[in-house]
């Protein structure tokens, strides 16, 4: 299928069935058209079976899409096609063709406070190509990083439509250089991207361990660190360089030597917004009440609030009843269910683990580093609030440690967030995505 078919394809299924119901699988999802016959290849496993789930669906899409009745399936097996093709696939040339973007650009990023300095790097990438390299967004899962590196390449494509930009996440640069290194064809590899003005690398975590990737990516920044153009890299990951477990000190150093820009999942008020532009495009109202519950209690991405708004409007346009607050609760149950987990105490840890950038082991761990020290106390509050664990099972969790000392910690979190916006925040999203079962004796030494 053609690419920009393709693309828009992609576009009419996200739209139609939502991003909860594709987000796992449609980006990692390509569409062979032969005929009447729209062969989808989905990685083996979830994605696969969420694309199997909706096959029909998608099937009906492609059709209305195409003017024509197409029949859409699955392609077969990975291991059969390679078992099928090997000898071929050594003589054929690789296409090393990047991955398609969505119609995103840095003008629908919404900016609030925790994402207005990323948006101006972002916007300065474009601006002023080379003038940080690498530029390195890094934050968790929904803090927007896939919505800028996307919305950066395609500005920089209709502002320069001369020069070549690509993008790709690191497991396409992996196996990219992997099928180059087996055909013998690492010179169209270097040609690729090294010849690109602009390369944006998503994901960046995954490369890490795959040492081989790992050096040749160092190569590629090298490369375009020494030109005298104007080329600019972008990388987005999960946590800083430095705090990624297995990746290279040669890569490390080159992406700590970039410019460096945290993300932070966004506050309430600019999750407020989101809400607003998307009950706006749909000529949707929702009460105060409705409006408050979407945006300060509910820990919702980006992406979710614009799906919860959808969901609102179809339920509005096909019941036609009222969305008070209870009705929306009963329209959007299963997107807040999804959000919430019960608050177990290993649940926690890992969720403080990730927002912090230090590692579970490190939590459990007698580690003294002043980063461990602050993110251990903000897990051991959080189970103490969250869970009706006693004192001496909470200290059992982090490394054997004795009552008097997680009750320490306990005071120690209230401090944190006292003092800082960024603990204080993390500790909201906590309380919004984490079910309790009660609390504990010692809730009011945070604050509560």
């Amino acid at each position: 299928m053609d690419p920009e078919l393709w693309v828009e394809a992609c576009t009419r299924i996200e739209g139609e069935l939502g991003w909860i119901r594709t987000h796992r699988w449609l980006p990692q999802t390509s569409c062979q058209l032969k005929g009447g016959v729209a062969i989808l290849d989905a990685p083996k496993g979830e994605p696969q079976e969420r694309l199997e789930a909706v096959l029909p669906r998608v099937e009906q899409l492609l059709s209305e899409l195409l003017g024509r009745p197409i029949r859409a399936r699955l392609a077969r097996p990975r291991r059969a096609r390679k078992a099928q093709r090997a000898e071929i696939d050594q003589a054929e040339p690789i296409d090393f063709h990047g991955e398609h973007t969505s119609r995103r650009d840095l003008g629908s990023f919404f900016v609030g406070p925790s994402n207005r300095l990323a948006a101006g790097f972002a916007r300065q990438a474009v601006a002023e190509p080379g003038a940080w390299h690498p530029l390195v967004f890094y934050g968790g899962p929904g803090t927007g990083k896939t919505h800028l590196l996307q919305g950066i390449v395609n500005d920089y494509r209709r502002r320069y439509p001369s020069r070549r930009a690509i993008y790709t996440r690191s497991e396409r640069f992996a196996k990219h250089f992997s099928q180059a290194l087996k055909a013998r064809q690492l010179a169209k590899f270097h040609a690729h991207y090294r010849g690109a003005s602009l390369l944006v690398l998503d994901d960046l975590d995954r490369l890490a361990g795959k040492t081989k990737s790992e050096t040749e990516l160092t190569h590629v920044l090298d490369h375009f660190l020494l030109q005298e153009r104007d080329l600019q890299v972008v990388v987005a990951c999960r946590r800083s360089p430095k705090s990624i477990p297995q990746l290279k000190r040669g890569l490390e150093g080159r992406l700590m030597g970039g410019q460096l820009v945290a993300l932070s999942p966004p506050d309430s008020e600019t999750r407020r917004q989101v809400l607003r532009a998307a009950c706006m495009k749909r000529s949707l109202t929702l009460s105060a009440e409705v409006e408050d519950y979407l945006s300060t209690r509910v820990e919702f991405s980006v992406q979710e609030l614009i799906a919860a708004a959808a969901q609102l409007q179809a339920h509005r346009d096909h019941a036609g009843a009222h969305l008070d607050l209870e009705g929306t609760r009963r329209v959007l149950a299963d997107l807040i269910n999804a959000r919430q987990e019960p608050a177990t105490i290993e649940a926690l840890a890992k969720f403080v683990a990730l927002e912090t950038g230090v590692t579970l082991e490190q939590l459990r761990s007698r580690s003294r580093q002043s980063s461990v020290i602050r993110a251990r106390a903000l897990a051991v509050g959080l189970a103490r609030t969250l869970t009706p664990l006693t004192l001496r099972e909470v200290g059992g969790y982090f490394g054997g440690r004795a009552p008097n000392s997680v009750h320490g910690a306990q005071a120690q979190a209230r401090e944190i967030r006292l003092c800082d916006p960024r603990a204080k925040d993390l500790w909201e999203r906590a309380e919004r995505r984490f079910t309790t079962g009660g609390l504990s004796p010692d809730a009011h030494l945070l604050g509560r």
